[in-house]
């Protein structure tokens, strides 16, 4: 097993801003807007002077992303990577944002969680539907395979199933 460390971010502690730090003091503003525009659109970008890290051996930024969703890919490819020399670090930095980027962050992940519970699932390329009432009436429960969804009145396993169980 990997001995890697792994950590869970809540939605509020992720953030469309992220600050890299340990950047080596090389004018690199621009590569590191490269390398992140590689990965997702980059709204804003600036050299954070008044950091507590920031010093003549290191420089921070902060970059502001567009979604969520590429700020992760962001941190998950930059952080503790080499980058010219240095091992750069990313951390997310929710409390620059405001309150409107908040909003925004809860709504894309209410989205993306509302897209994800209504996605169908899908077996090699093909679209699968969900039987329904009237579909399991006309298919026989053996005839069927993996998992299988009944209507919702009906809260106990079916008697034929109940009936092909054996006891060990």
């Amino acid at each position: 097993m990997d001995d890697e460390n792994w950590v869970v971010y809540t939605i509020l502690q992720e953030s469309f801003y992220l600050i890299f730090d340990q950047v080596p003091p090389y004018h690199l503003e621009n590569e590191l807007v490269r390398q992140c525009s590689m990965l997702g659109k980059v709204l804003e970008h600036s050299q954070l002077q008044d950091h507590p890290n920031a010093t003549d051996l290191y420089n921070v930024f902060l970059i502001k992303m567009d979604t969520i969703a590429s700020a992760r890919k962001v941190k998950r490819k930059l952080d503790d990577t080499v980058f010219y020399g240095g091992q750069i670090r990313v951390y997310y930095a929710p409390e620059r944002e405001s309150v409107q980027d908040t909003r925004d962050k809860l709504n894309e992940r209410q989205m993306a969680v509302h897209h994800h519970m209504n996605r169908r699932p899908t077996s090699r390329g093909s679209s699968l539907q969900h039987p329904s009432s009237e579909a399991t009436e006309d298919v026989k429960p053996s005839s069927l395979i993996g998992p299988q969804v009944y209507p919702s009145s009906q809260y106990a396993v079916p008697i034929e199933m109940k009936k092909r169980r054996r006891r060990i």
